[in-house]
């Protein structure tokens, strides 16, 4: 466990480097039914949320990895940037509305240090930069994403992330 006031602000990112199509929500979704059916998940008001969700054209869902903190749901955010270049950044609102721990069971946190399918709303329209993840449209990744890498932060922790980003890159050549 790790508050986020309590993590370093270089590291108060998610990142993400794949968007699931609806083929990949439709399988995670039977699966979450299915343990619910089951009895091994409670049916709960989050379980039906993302039972019944389906995007928006302000939507979408993200592969997110590895969270640097405990994170509350809902979450705004106000930064999206590409990890391999910083230089593609924008300031854009961004509200995480739901986490579901491992694309599978619905929950009303991140867990730190745990992957989790998040549903992002953006403010206005989806940006460019999202359709630069790759989408996966099978249940299951299998190989390495070819797309890019993208981080979602707080604008005023962004400095402090390019900078740290910048400086690995220096070092690795």
């Amino acid at each position: 466990m790790l508050a986020e006031k309590d993590c370093p602000r270089e590291q108060r990112y998610l990142f993400s480097d794949i968007r699931f199509g609806t083929a990949a929500l439709s399988h995670w979704k039977e699966v979450c039914k299915q343990k619910v059916q089951e009895g091994l998940f409670p049916k709960t008001t989050l379980t039906k949320k993302y039972l019944d969700w389906e995007a928006s054209d302000k939507e979408i869902a993200l592969f997110t990895n590895y969270a640097y903190a405990d994170l509350g749901i809902p979450k705004s955010f106000s930064c999206l940037f590409d990890l391999k270049n910083p230089e593609k950044m924008l300031r854009t609102d961004i509200l995480l509305k739901q986490s579901i721990f491992e694309a599978y069971f619905p929950v009303d946190h991140i867990d730190h240090g745990h992957k989790h399918l998040c549903i992002f709303e953006f403010q206005n329209q989806l940006p460019s930069l999202i359709y630069e993840i790759e989408k996966m449209e099978e249940g299951i990744v299998e190989k390495s994403p070819q797309g890019i890498t993208i981080g979602i932060c707080q604008r005023e922790d962004f400095p402090y992330i390019r900078k740290s980003i910048e400086s690995k890159n220096q070092k690795a050549g």
